[in-house]
């Protein structure tokens, strides 16, 4: 049984890693293992909106310094994760 979040991932403009963690969170789904799902697929939204920030252009209000510095840390694959959970606490 194919549910809708899998028609969502195929069709939607997601970076090819973040795909590949969300196929997993719903094969997790599927297998009934529901803590490993949960962690794929939020590890999945993270590097969407990684992705995002990476391509977006810098917001009027952020100063050059800033927007660069943010970019350059998210750019290391060791550091963006913790960055990511310092911004949302």
């Amino acid at each position: 049984m194919k549910l809708k979040i899998e028609g969502w991932i195929e069709v939607g403009l997601f970076p090819d890693n973040a795909k590949h963690l969300l196929r997993n969170a719903v094969f997790c789904y599927k297998a009934d293992a529901f803590n490993e799902g949960l962690l794929m697929s939020y590890l999945g939204f993270l590097v969407i909106i990684k992705n995002r920030i990476m391509t977006a252009d810098k917001p009027s209000l952020f100063i050059q310094q800033n927007w660069d510095k943010l970019l350059n840390v998210i750019a290391h694959e060791d550091k963006w994760f913790q960055y990511l959970l310092v911004i949302y606490q």
